[in-house]
């Protein structure tokens, strides 16, 4: 059981961490990676949150990882960075931590907890993403092992992986396809890892995508269940990254707080209209936080909660909001490009943007329900 001891020292060590190393790298203007940043990071037990104790990790929960995705992206000022830390906590804890067998969780995590392996959970495909329907990786069984063809796109951390997470189908029935995960490592003969994106957001987060032709992987290497990857993999990993981006998210909104500050503080004595503004943007961060917290509480528990679909719903409308109030304080000032307030700033936008569309859906669907 945790004590608030070790939480404060968990958070501590990410505070210092975040503000004596990370900061002064000033990432928001990096075009490649910090892989030595990331190796230390690894030493410091920053990829090992959520990680039992026993397989080498820090401890903690889903909580914990919000918590610390707060602090990470405020003092560590580099929201991609946060990201990318946010998504190999999530592939540890629920890909492995969740779905592993033993074997899988005494080989896997120890490594991701000290960061001698990075993990990339391998769902969307060229021009098709995760439509169910569309998807064409194929994993057949043959002479006692797992033979894959297809390829991965946009994925997080892909570049840098040393093992992917693919999501393949194994049966077809009826039309409809069945998916099943595998663990398939990078120096698998015939995966191939892709350049690095040149995107324009959460620099500097590597995305790339593998191609796999006839990769041979073991009965072992299945992750979770048969048949079930997507249900059980796909449906709720995309719940778990949805509530866990909001820690990094408010992190930087909190860094965008205080840039705000600065700014107000340069022009003088400011009016009251953008003290009220600003007073309403950093309520609005503390209630997001909360939003997020809750998120994390609830997937704490593990259990099927329709919450988890209107949560991160709600937590869109609230930062758009924000945000349009920090647009609104700086009417008069044109940060300059390319600095860390327009960098931040751009990020945050852009997370507002990711599966839009998922989220109208959502929201359409809660409007039905209530109706019924």
């Amino acid at each position: 059981m945790k004590t608030d001891e070790t939480v404060n020292k968990m958070q501590a060590a990410v505070k210092e961490f975040a503000a004596g190393r990370i900061a002064p790298a000033q990432l928001y203007k990096a075009e490649e990676f910090p892989m030595e940043l990331w190796k230390a990071m690894g030493e410091a037990g920053l990829l090992g949150i959520g990680v039992p104790k026993e397989f080498g990790g820090q401890g903690g929960g889903y909580t914990d990882i919000a918590r610390c995705g707060r602090i990470l992206g405020a003092a560590g000022h580099s929201l991609g960075l946060t990201v990318s830390w946010m998504l190999h906590l999530a592939a540890a804890k629920f890909l492995i931590m969740n779905m592993g067998s033993r074997e899988q969780k005494e080989d896997l995590l120890p490594k991701l907890a000290k960061g001698e392996m990075t993990m990339s959970l391998s769902i969307s495909e060229p021009k098709t993403g995760a439509h169910p329907k569309h998807m064409k990786t194929r994993a057949l069984f043959e002479d006692g092992s797992y033979v894959i063809s297809g390829e991965k796109a946009y994925l997080t951390n892909g570049p840098i992986a040393g093992m992917y997470a693919v999501i393949a189908v194994t049966e077809e029935k009826e039309g409809k396809k069945q998916f099943t995960a595998f663990l398939v490592p990078r120096e698998t003969p015939g995966l191939t890892v892709g350049e690095n994106m040149a995107l324009d957001f959460f620099k500097p987060s590597p995305h790339g995508g593998i191609v796999l032709e006839a990769c041979k992987v073991p009965e072992s290497a299945v992750l979770g269940p048969f048949n079930q990857g997507y249900e059980t993999i796909v449906k709720a990993f995309r719940d778990t990254e949805d509530i866990l981006m909001m820690g990094p998210v408010c992190g930087g909104m909190d860094r965008i707080g205080e840039l705000l500050a600065e700014q107000l503080k340069k022009a003088g004595a400011p009016s009251d209209d953008k003290l009220e503004a600003l007073g309403l943007y950093l309520s609005l961060c503390k209630g997001l936080f909360a939003l997020a917290l809750y998120g994390a509480e609830k997937l704490e528990k593990g259990e099927p909660d329709p919450d988890l679909a209107m949560i991160p719903v709600s937590f869109r409308f609230m930062s758009k909001k924000a945000l349009k109030v920090a647009l609104g304080i700086l009417e008069d000032v044109n940060p300059e490009e390319g600095s860390e307030l327009a960098v931040t700033l751009h990020d945050l936008i852009f997370s507002g943007r990711i599966a839009g569309n998922v989220s109208k859906i959502k929201q359409k669907m809660m409007g039905k329900a209530a109706l019924i």
